[in-house]
């Protein structure tokens, strides 16, 4: 299994199907895919690979999950999917003490590599925000959901 194969298997697990909860700032979901972000969307009907490729395309290809170590590439598409590309990315960068412009480059590529152990802290500066930015309802979800990513990440090693 690729890493991207690897990523959307675990998105569209963790995300469920079809939603529609007034305490959800996403409004209606299915797959993750949200009307407030895809107002265009037919979002009760839309599909598993339709889903798919929304996340390839505004996510995978926007944080370059194919260019990362394996760990960071499902950690930053997980947090990407759930507070926004720019804002997940720049807490990325935040947290490897690099220059923060929301755009993952070379440099921030390079972080990954080098400082491997700081990932722990991304996931708790990510749990940190969901909490702040969601409803007290959803807190325990948020954070289980970060720790069951971080086993994830952490089942191989090596990428």
């Amino acid at each position: 299994m690729t890493i991207l194969e690897e990523a959307l298997s675990w998105i569209l697990r963790e995300e469920g199907g079809y939603g529609w909860d007034p305490d959800d700032a996403g409004g209606e979901t299915n797959f993750g895919i949200s009307k407030r972000t895809y107002p265009e969307v037919d979002i009760k009907n839309l599909t598993k690979e339709k889903a798919k490729s929304l996340y390839v395309s505004d996510y995978w290809n926007v944080i370059k999950g194919y260019a990362l170590p394996r760990r960071y590439a499902l950690a930053l598409f997980d947090a990407a999917v759930r507070m926004g590309p720019f804002r997940a990315i720049c807490l990325l960068q935040g947290t490897l003490e690099e220059e923060v412009d929301g755009i993952v480059g070379p440099l921030t590529r390079d972080a990954c590599v080098k400082y491997p152990n700081r990932l722990d802290s991304y996931l708790a500066k990510c749990i940190a925000f969901y909490v702040r930015g969601t409803s007290q309802k959803f807190h325990t979800g948020q954070v289980m959901r970060t720790l069951r990513l971080r086993d994830l990440v952490r089942d191989r090693e090596v990428q």
